[in-house]
C-alpha cells in the first residue's frame, strides 16, 4: 500500500481520537470536537484563529493530546476548552506541553477536570510563556493551598489577565495569603471567582487589603 503522506497521518489520527475540526464561518474557526471527513482542506487554512475543544466528559489520552500539538503546528491557537474532560495523571505532563506550546493562547478553560496541585505545579511551570492569556479558568480542580501558591509564583507574570476563576478549589487562608500578594501586579484583572474556597475571615481581610489595587476588578 501507498505510504501516508503526514497530512493524512493527521486525519486517521485525529478520526481515531474521536476527534476532528469544524470549520464556521466566517468566524474562521476550527473547533476540534467531531469527525469530519473535511477536515484535512479545512486544517490547510493554515494559521486561523483556533479553538481547541474536547467535548466533557471524553477521556484526554495521550494519542489525542500527541495529535493536538501537531494540530497547533498549522493553527494560531487562542482558545482550549477541556472542561470537564476527563484525564489520567500520567497525561498531565503532556497537558501542560500543549499548553506551554501556546504562544497564543488567550483563553484557558480547564474547569472541573481535577488536576490536583501537581497538576497545577505543571501547569505554573509553563503559564509565563502563554503572554497573550486573559482568560483562565481553574475551577474546581481541588489544588488547595499548596496549588494555589505554585500559581501564585506566576501569575504576576500574566500581564494580560483579564478573568481568573479559582472557585471550588479548597484554597482555604494559607491559599488566599499567597494569591494576594500577587493579585496587585495584575493591573487588567477584571473578574476574579474565589468562591467556594473557605477562606474565611482572614483570608477576605489579607484579599481585601490588596484588592484596591486591582483597579479594572469589577466582579
Amino acid at each position: 500500500t501507498m505510504e501516508q503522506s503526514p497530512d493524512h497521518a493527521l486525519v486517521d489520527l485525529l478520526k481515531n481520537a474521536a476527534l476532528a475540526p469544524n470549520l464556521i464561518p466566517p468566524e474562521r474557526v476550527v473547533m476540534i470536537c467531531k469527525v469530519s471527513k473535511d477536515m484535512r482542506l479545512q486544517m490547510r487554512l493554515a494559521h486561523a484563529p483556533a479553538v481547541i475543544q474536547v467535548k466533557a466528559d471524553q477521556e484526554l489520552t495521550w494519542t489525542v493530546l500527541d495529535a493536538i500539538l501537531k494540530v497547533m503546528n498549522w493553527c494560531e491557537v487562542r482558545t482550549i476548552d477541556f472542561s470537564k474532560i476527563k484525564i489520567q495523571t500520567r497525561e498531565r505532563g503532556m497537558l501542560a506541553k500543549v499548553i506551554g506550546q501556546c504562544a497564543t493562547l488567550a483563553r484557558l478553560n480547564l474547569n472541573g477536570i481535577w488536576i490536583g496541585a501537581e497538576g497545577a505545579e505543571r501547569l505554573a511551570a509553563v503559564l509565563a510563556q502563554c503572554a497573550s492569556l486573559a482568560h483562565l479558568d481553574l475551577g474546581e480542580n481541588s489544588i488547595g493551598a499548596e496549588g494555589a501558591g505554585m500559581l501564585a509564583a506566576v501569575l504576576g507574570q500574566c500581564e494580560s489577565l483579564a478573568h481568573l476563576g479559582l472557585g471550588g478549589n479548597s484554597i482555604g487562608a494559607e491559599g488566599v495569603g499567597g494569591l494576594a500578594a500577587v493579585l496587585g501586579q495584575c493591573k487588567k484583572l477584571a473578574h476574579l471567582d474565589l468562591n467556594g474556597n473557605e477562606i474565611g475571615d482572614e483570608g477576605a481581610k489579607k484579599l481585601a487589603a490588596v484588592l484596591a489595587q486591582c483597579a479594572s476588578l469589577s466582579h
